[in-house]
C-alpha cells in the first residue's frame, strides 16, 4: 500500500490494482508508513511505476537489486579477506541458499537489510579501527543508508563498531 502511494505521488497513473482496494479505498492512507523505512520503498517504486503495484516483476525487480548488492558486498569482503575468487564462491554461495533464494519472492525488508549489512561490514572493515578518514566517512554515509532500510542494522553492526573503535585507540 505504501509503495503504491509513494509511487503515485511521482506517477499519478498508478492505478489501485485489486478487488480490495477497489472496494477499500481507504486501506491506501499511510498506516504503516513507520513500519518501513524509505529506502526500501524508493527501490521499489521503479518497478512499481513501470509494471504496477501488484505485479511480481515489482518484487522481483526489486529484490534482484539488493540481491546484486549482497553479491557485491560479499564478493568484496572475500577479496578484502582472502581472495577475489573465494568472494566470488561466498557470493555463490549465498545466492543459492534456500532463504536467500525464498526471500526473492516477497516484497520484505530482510533481504534488503542482509545486503547493507553485508557491505557496511565491508565498508567498517576497510576503515582500519577508524583511523582512516574517506573510508570512515564512506561507512557512515552507508550507514545512514542502513537505517533507512532497515532500523535494526545499527544493532548488527554496533559490537563490530566497538570492536574497530578499540583497534583505532
Amino acid at each position: 500500500i505504501n509503495l503504491t502511494n509513494l509511487t503515485r505521488s511521482w506517477k499519478p497513473g498508478i492505478q489501485r490494482d485489486g478487488a480490495y482496494a477497489q472496494t477499500h479505498p481507504d486501506a491506501f492512507d499511510l498506516h504503516y508508513a513507520t513500519r518501513w523505512p524509505p529506502l526500501t520503498y524508493l527501490v521499489g517504486s521503479i518497478p512499481c511505476a513501470l509494471f504496477g503495484p501488484l505485479s511480481i516483476w515489482t518484487t522481483q525487480l526489486t529484490n534482484a537489486f539488493f540481491s546484486a548488492l549482497l553479491a557485491l558486498g560479499v564478493v568484496l569482503l572475500g577479496r578484502y579477506l582472502m581472495s577475489l575468487t573465494a568472494g566470488f564462491w561466498a557470493a555463490a554461495l549465498v545466492l543459492l541458499t534456500p532463504p536467500a533464494v525464498a526471500s526473492t519472492w516477497y516484497f520484505n525488508l530482510d533481504l534488503p537489510l542482509a545486503a547493507v549489512t553485508i557491505m557496511g561490514v565491508y565498508l567498517l572493515m576497510r576503515c582500519q579501527g577508524f583511523t582512516s578518514w574517506a573510508p570512515t566517512l564512506a561507512f557512515a554515509a552507508w550507514s545512514v543508508l542502513g537505517l533507512y532500510t532497515k532500523p535494526t542494522y545499527g544493532m548488527y553492526l554496533a559490537v563490530p563498531c566497538l570492536v574497530a573503535l578499540v583497534q583505532g585507540l
